[in-house]
């Protein structure tokens, strides 16, 4: 049996990711602490210079007074391959942070507050999509059928779902109608959470008439 790792992290959430950050660089990664706007330019930038890097963003940024804010998560994008991963997880739990570990090369490491670590939560999952339709009536149409899409895969927990917005046409695009739909998931994990976070996007994404999908999740208190 492995012996138990000594813990050599210090200090307050946000230090003890700065130490992982630190150690994971003596190791040829490169790292970013809130640096970039969005998963988009930090993938985009750090790519251009190496093909192991871990980060977190300024829209993922959740320490308050160093500390990962309950009842939220810090979501960590990586790139490299699994000995990779291992490496940037295990040296993460070295520096004392409770790290779930992603299911697939493109989800994210999620490091947990102290407060849920060990702690299934339920999760609430907003959705918001820009579909084509030229009148209320025909993206309540819109709106029925996506329900229908999110309850065939499994989803039918708790679903809420507000009136949609019709936005007139404007030029050449069609004439659209915005929806918000609402999920409120079982106890689980936040990789759970947000594997079916980004099932619920491709399942939107996939349906012709949706022109652009957006998934928030929000992490609920139990």
């Amino acid at each position: 049996m492995n012996p138990t790792p000594t813990i050599i992290g210090r200090g307050t959430d946000k230090q003890r990711v700065r130490q992982a950050f630190n150690m994971l660089e003596q190791h040829g990664f490169t790292t970013a602490a809130g640096e970039h706007c969005c998963s988009t330019c930090a993938h985009a930038d750090l790519s251009r210079s190496s093909d192991r890097y871990v980060f977190y963003n300024a829209q993922t940024d959740c320490f308050q007074r160093g500390s990962i804010a309950h009842p939220n998560a810090l979501y960590l994008g990586w790139q490299g391959d699994p000995s990779a991963l291992e490496k940037i997880c295990d040296t993460l739990e070295l520096h004392g942070l409770t790290v779930e570990r992603p299911t697939a090369p493109d989800r994210a490491i999620v490091v947990l507050s102290r407060k849920q670590r060990g702690v299934p939560q339920r999760h609430e999952i907003r959705v918001e999509a820009f579909v084509r339709a030229a009148s209320i009536d025909e993206a309540l149409e819109v709106q029925a059928g996506l329900l229908g899409v999110l309850i065939g895969r499994g989803y039918l927990g708790w679903l809420v779902c507000d009136l949609p917005t019709l936005i007139p046409a404007d030029g050449e695009l069609d004439a659209r109608a915005r929806i918000e739909l609402l999920l409120s998931s079982r106890p689980c994990t936040a990789v759970e959470a947000h594997d079916a976070a980004c099932d619920i996007r491709r399942s939107l994404a996939d349906a012709p008439v949706v022109l652009t999908a957006r998934v928030n999740e929000t992490r609920l208190l139990n």
